[in-house]
Protein backbone atom coordinates (compact mmCIF):
# COMPACT_ATOMS: atom_id res chain seq x y z
CA UNK A 1 0.00 0.00 0.00
CA UNK A 2 2.91 2.75 1.07
CA UNK A 3 4.16 1.71 -2.89
CA UNK A 4 1.21 2.57 -4.12
CA UNK A 5 0.60 5.48 -2.41
CA UNK A 6 3.95 7.39 -2.67
CA UNK A 7 3.40 6.53 -6.68
CA UNK A 8 0.16 8.25 -6.18
CA UNK A 9 1.46 11.42 -5.01
CA UNK A 10 4.52 11.19 -7.32
CA UNK A 11 1.30 11.62 -9.88
CA UNK A 12 -0.23 14.38 -8.21
CA UNK A 13 2.68 16.55 -7.89
CA UNK A 14 3.10 15.84 -11.23
CA UNK A 15 7.20 14.76 -10.85
CA UNK A 16 8.38 13.41 -14.06
CA UNK A 17 10.80 10.48 -13.36
CA UNK A 18 9.64 9.76 -9.69
CA UNK A 19 9.57 6.11 -9.13
CA UNK A 20 10.38 3.84 -5.47
CA UNK A 21 12.46 1.67 -7.76
CA UNK A 22 14.28 2.46 -11.34
CA UNK A 23 10.94 3.71 -13.47
CA UNK A 24 11.27 6.19 -16.33
CA UNK A 25 13.79 9.26 -15.37
CA UNK A 26 13.90 12.99 -15.49
CA UNK A 27 14.37 14.34 -19.29
CA UNK A 28 17.62 16.19 -19.62
CA UNK A 29 17.82 19.29 -21.77
CA UNK A 30 18.51 18.90 -25.39
CA UNK A 31 20.57 19.65 -27.89
CA UNK A 32 19.68 22.39 -30.16
CA UNK A 33 20.45 21.18 -33.95
CA UNK A 34 22.44 23.53 -35.83
CA UNK A 35 22.86 21.22 -38.95
CA UNK A 36 20.03 21.36 -41.15
CA UNK A 37 17.77 18.47 -40.93
CA UNK A 38 18.76 14.46 -42.55
CA UNK A 39 22.24 16.32 -42.30
CA UNK A 40 24.94 14.42 -39.80
CA UNK A 41 27.44 16.66 -37.98
CA UNK A 42 30.93 15.26 -37.53
CA UNK A 43 30.57 13.81 -34.31
CA UNK A 44 33.38 11.67 -34.54
CA UNK A 45 35.62 14.57 -34.57
CA UNK A 46 34.12 16.07 -31.53
CA UNK A 47 36.13 16.85 -28.54
CA UNK A 48 36.67 14.54 -25.63
CA UNK A 49 37.48 16.71 -22.89
CA UNK A 50 37.53 14.86 -19.64
CA UNK A 51 35.14 16.73 -16.79
CA UNK A 52 32.81 15.00 -13.90
CA UNK A 53 29.29 14.36 -14.29
CA UNK A 54 27.67 15.45 -11.35
CA UNK A 55 23.85 16.13 -10.96
CA UNK A 56 20.64 16.45 -8.06
CA UNK A 57 17.30 15.70 -9.06
CA UNK A 58 15.86 18.66 -7.01
CA UNK A 59 17.95 20.73 -9.28
CA UNK A 60 17.10 22.23 -12.74
CA UNK A 61 18.76 21.50 -14.74
CA UNK A 62 19.07 18.06 -12.92
CA UNK A 63 23.03 17.45 -14.22
CA UNK A 64 26.21 19.60 -14.99
CA UNK A 65 29.41 19.52 -15.80
CA UNK A 66 32.42 19.80 -13.44
CA UNK A 67 35.63 20.92 -14.88
CA UNK A 68 38.99 20.36 -13.65
CA UNK A 69 39.33 23.51 -12.21
CA UNK A 70 35.70 23.11 -10.18
CA UNK A 71 33.67 25.39 -12.72
CA UNK A 72 30.11 24.12 -13.14
CA UNK A 73 28.53 23.75 -16.79
CA UNK A 74 25.21 23.24 -18.16
CA UNK A 75 25.21 19.82 -20.61
CA UNK A 76 22.80 19.58 -23.44
CA UNK A 77 21.73 16.36 -24.76
CA UNK A 78 20.98 14.41 -28.13
CA UNK A 79 16.68 13.64 -27.61
CA UNK A 80 15.12 11.41 -25.49
CA UNK A 81 18.56 10.70 -22.61
CA UNK A 82 17.31 11.27 -18.81
CA UNK A 83 18.24 11.00 -15.66
CA UNK A 84 17.21 9.08 -12.63
CA UNK A 85 19.01 9.03 -9.13
CA UNK A 86 18.75 5.56 -7.54
CA UNK A 87 20.20 5.94 -4.96
CA UNK A 88 23.17 8.14 -7.42
CA UNK A 89 22.83 9.76 -10.43
CA UNK A 90 22.65 7.22 -13.96
CA UNK A 91 22.22 8.83 -17.27
CA UNK A 92 20.49 6.91 -19.59
CA UNK A 93 20.67 6.61 -23.48
CA UNK A 94 16.79 6.48 -24.96
CA UNK A 95 16.60 2.64 -25.20
CA UNK A 96 16.58 3.10 -21.16
CA UNK A 97 20.39 1.88 -21.12
CA UNK A 98 22.87 3.26 -18.31
CA UNK A 99 25.74 5.38 -20.60
CA UNK A 100 27.34 7.68 -17.33
CA UNK A 101 27.61 7.64 -13.98
CA UNK A 102 27.91 10.57 -11.30
CA UNK A 103 30.52 11.22 -9.84
CA UNK A 104 32.95 10.15 -12.50
CA UNK A 105 34.65 11.32 -14.93
CA UNK A 106 33.10 10.98 -18.46
CA UNK A 107 33.35 9.29 -21.61
CA UNK A 108 31.25 12.10 -23.69
CA UNK A 109 32.35 13.57 -27.23
CA UNK A 110 31.15 16.96 -28.29
CA UNK A 111 31.73 20.88 -28.00
CA UNK A 112 30.72 23.37 -26.10
CA UNK A 113 30.14 27.52 -25.92
CA UNK A 114 32.93 28.88 -24.28
CA UNK A 115 30.96 32.28 -23.56
CA UNK A 116 27.94 30.32 -22.13
CA UNK A 117 29.93 27.65 -20.36
CA UNK A 118 27.59 24.64 -21.76
CA UNK A 119 28.33 21.26 -23.33
CA UNK A 120 26.75 19.55 -26.38
CA UNK A 121 26.68 15.97 -26.15
CA UNK A 122 26.80 13.93 -29.46
CA UNK A 123 28.06 11.01 -28.65
CA UNK A 124 29.14 8.37 -25.46
CA UNK A 125 31.56 6.35 -25.88
CA UNK A 126 31.25 4.81 -29.27
CA UNK A 127 28.03 5.25 -29.98
CA UNK A 128 26.87 8.75 -31.91
CA UNK A 129 23.79 10.08 -31.29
Amino acid sequence: MRARSGLLGCLAAGIVGCSAVGGPGIALPVIQPTAPPGVHELCPLALHTPFTLEGDASQSPPVWGVDRAGATFAIFWPPGFTARFSPDLEVLDPSGRVVERGGLVTDLGGGGDPNSGSFDVCSVGAANY
